[in-house]
């Protein structure tokens, strides 16, 4: 079995082309799933503003227990996982 110098460019030129007709398939295919799915979030959006007014009211209030949930964790992101620090609680505000 020989195989000319041809029939390696030959088959090297089939097998790109191959590879971008796929490729380009895909990135066809993703555009087109990314139109489909900004039109659903469109619907959904709205769904949401409309629901958003009802959950406005029904918003759970701050608590003793969430606040000191919210502190520890604060408090273990500044410690940065270095021990020996110490840190004192001046106040707690509530960030949007």
């Amino acid at each position: 079995m020989e195989h000319t110098i041809m029939d390696s460019l030959g088959l090297t030129i089939v097998a790109m082309s191959l590879v971008f007709l796929i490729l380009s398939g895909l990135m066809v295919l993703m555009q087109i799933t990314a139109k489909l799915v900004n039109k659903s979030d469109n619907d959904v959006k709205e769904k949401v503003s409309k629901s958003s007014q009802v959950a406005k009211s029904t918003m759970v209030q701050p608590n003793a227990e969430l606040e000191r949930v919210a502190l520890l964790t604060a408090l273990a992101e500044a410690s940065e996982n270095k021990q020996g620090k110490h840190y004192q609680v001046e106040k707690i505000e509530r960030v949007k």
